[in-house]
Formats: C-alpha cells, structure tokens, sequence
C-alpha cells in the first residue's frame, strides 16, 4: 500500500509541474513551526516541537490560490513527562516528518485548511515510559493560513510504535494542541 501512495505522489507532483502555471521556484516555501501539545490521560505529558522544511504547492487556481501542499520537515522534540521526583523529566527526540495541506476555502487572500501525515522520531531514552526509542508519528489537523506568510493549526499529535516491539512495549501518545508558522519563498 505505502508503495501505491509513493507511486501516486510522485506522478501527481510530475503532472503538476509540467501543467503548473507557475515556476518551480515561485512553489517551494520555507517553512518553520513551532508547537506545543497536551496529553489528556493519564501519560500527563506535554510536547514542545520545532520544525523547519520545506513546502511544495501544487494545483494553482490562480497565482495566489493553490490547492495541495505537500510539507517535508525535521524537528526537535522536547517531551515534558510527569514523573515521581519533584521535577519534571525531560526527553529530547529528532523526527523526519511528510504532510499534505489541502486548502479548503479561500477567505479574501487567507486560506482555511486541513493537513494530516506522517514521520518517524527518535528519542534519547523509550518514549513513552515501557515504549521504544523509536516511533512513528501521525498528525492531523486544521488550520487557518493568514496572508500567505503566516499560519496557526489546531493539530492531534500521535506517536507510537504500532506494536513492533510487542504490545507491552506499545503505550502510545495522543496529544492535541496549537502550532504556530512562518513561511518564506
């Protein structure tokens, strides 16, 4: 199944610059994020993230509405657990990360949009307590894309190991929260 997706992607962003309207320059953006996250339950730990990648947009309507994006980034994690000492423990985490931004509704030169995707993350000790130091990672979100520069995206934030190393090694995370971007061309 992955092998269809990287199939269907890959002619999808071939299609689209032979058929684009605008350079292949004039669609790359610089992108930097920064975000934080919540869990809800009772793992009571918080995600700090910061991202920098790059953006690829795809389906021009016209020079300035663009339907699909596709986003590929790095990112380092901070992960804020709870723990039985009077502190906080903190565990880093390095992460290759690919999303899709479908553009919604265009609102006069902002647009609305969803995003959702997927990368891998590695961290200095197991994450979760009884995970691994290696875990996937899912995001979905919504967000609001302000003057073409700046965005903020209500994101769920998901990382596991999809029961690799057996389902006792497999806690997971769900974390919800806010990311905030600027990007550049």
């Amino acid at each position: 199944m992955s092998k269809s997706i990287i199939k269907t992607c890959s002619l999808l962003f071939f299609m689209n610059l032979s058929l684009q309207k605008v350079s292949p320059a004039e669609n790359m953006k610089q992108i930097y994020q920064f975000g934080n996250y919540h869990s809800f339950d009772s793992l009571n730990t918080s995600i700090l993230d910061i991202r920098y990648g790059v953006s690829f947009e795809f389906f021009y309507i016209n020079k300035k509405f663009h339907l699909i994006e596709t986003l590929f980034d790095v990112n380092c994690v901070l992960a804020f657990k709870e723990s039985r000492e009077p502190f906080v423990e903190i565990v880093p985490g390095f992460g290759l990360n690919a999303l899709v931004r479908i553009n919604l509704i265009p609102i006069l030169n902002d647009l609305v949009f969803i995003e959702g995707g997927y990368g891998l993350i590695a961290f200095a000790k197991p994450h979760p307590d009884d995970g691994t130091y290696i875990n996937g990672v899912r995001n979905l979100g919504i967000g609001y894309n302000i003057k073409n520069n700046y965005f903020l995206v209500c994101r769920w934030y998901h990382n596991s190991n999809a029961d690799i190393a057996g389902r006792n090694k497999n806690p997971g995370l769900d974390t919800i929260g806010f990311s905030f971007g600027v990007s550049f061309q």
